[in-house]
């Protein structure tokens, strides 16, 4: 029977593949907030998104990808509706909006408007058929833009909301490394960030990783190190992009799920990139990270082994007692075992003998404490 704590460890497991899983699936965040940098672009995420979207559009659901793209030229495979708003500038930059909104309209009440049946039969097997599933992925490349024009900055939650329904949920990159301008922070000193705003109503916050960036975090915290930085944060002239940037081995996804009752889940995984890590159906098996092969925990027994290894190649002396040394050490008479021993002469059984002298204060309550 396996022990509480491993029990308790892969009931863990368990619930959080399948939370990653709806959320992937879009059936349980409707709006996903994704952090990526020059370090860890979001295109993997969103690439598993839309193929995670195609297979639902197999299984004869009625959904709809919708890209808004601001910084993206060509349209990625498998969207249905690219609404391009990088070219729309000066009056009309909010046009896109309009777009988004007419097209989800349009497309939520072809779905709600009666169907023509041609004969009595087909209004009866219409009637009894079960209805199909409906929904619909908005997808936005970048919110940059959004957070840096006096329009939109401090209403850029309010404007997503807008868009979500029961039938919409909304996946928005935010890339975390582009500074704001200087004139919008001083427009509005006094109110919250986009970002912190986007941190406060997203329901999913993703902050993606290179996986050799996450390992080599690791193996410094494994060894007590400073943890290293990369590209911009290594404030190095010159320097954009850290080694192993946008790694081809794949990516780290650091989620932060918030259920209705306002309890937070965080939680590691591991979406690898190459082809060989898909299943039968296409889409890239994501695992926790704490199962990647250089996250994996060794076990008590292991780090004991490790330890006295280590302790073996760093002291130049064997620190062991051999037997002989234990049985010396045993018998070694030490002066306060005779204070202890009973029956001898001028001996109490180690109670401590004070002669009181005229400056002491006898107290009978405190000598029976």
């Amino acid at each position: 029977m396996p022990a509480p704590a491993s029990r308790a460890k892969e009931q863990r497991r368990l619930h959080n593949m399948h939370l990653i899983d709806a959320i992937l699936r879009q059936e349980s965040s409707p709006f996903t907030l994704i952090l990526d940098s020059l370090e860890q672009s979001a295109r993997p995420l969103i690439a598993e998104y839309i193929r995670r979207s195609t297979k639902k559009k197999e299984a004869k659901v009625h959904h709809h990808v919708v890209f808004v793209s601001f910084t993206t030229l060509k349209a990625p495979a498998g969207i249905d509706k690219l609404i391009e708003a990088w070219h729309i500038g000066g009056k009309d930059s909010q046009r896109w909006a309009k777009d988004v909104k007419d097209y989800l309209d349009a497309t939520i009440k072809g779905w709600s408007a009666p169907q023509a049946l041609s004969t009595q039969q087909d209004r009866s097997e219409h009637g009894n058929a079960p209805k199909k599933p409906q929904s619909i992925l908005l997808i936005i490349d970048s919110l940059n833009h959004l957070a840096s024009t006096p329009d939109t900055y401090a209403r850029v939650p309010a404007l997503l909301s807008s868009f979500l329904g029961p039938t919409t949920s909304i996946v928005a990159v935010y890339h975390a490394d582009v500074p704001l301008p200087i004139t919008m922070e001083t427009m509005y000193s006094y109110n919250p960030g986009p970002l912190t705003s986007l941190r406060y109503s997203a329901t999913t916050i993703f902050q993606l990783d290179s996986i050799k960036h996450a390992i080599a975090i690791k193996a410094a915290r494994d060894r007590r190190y400073v943890d290293p930085t990369f590209g911009l944060d290594e404030e190095i002239e010159g320097v954009i992009q850290g080694l192993g940037a946008n790694s081809k081995e794949g990516l780290a996804l650091h989620m932060e799920h918030r259920r209705k009752t306002g309890r937070t889940i965080k939680e590691a995984y591991y979406l690898p990139l190459p082809t060989s890590h898909k299943d039968s159906s296409g889409i890239q098996q994501i695992a926790l990270l704490s199962d990647h092969p250089q996250f994996q925990e060794t076990g008590p027994e292991q780090e004991a082994t490790a330890g006295d290894e280590e302790g073996l190649v760093q002291s130049s002396f064997d620190l062991n007692l051999s037997e002989q040394q234990k049985r010396d050490r045993a018998n070694v008479n030490l002066p306060y075992y005779d204070a202890q021993t009973k029956g001898q002469a001028g001996l109490e059984g180690g109670r401590i003998l004070y002669d009181m002298g005229s400056e002491d204060d006898f107290d009978e309550e405190e000598d029976e404490i």
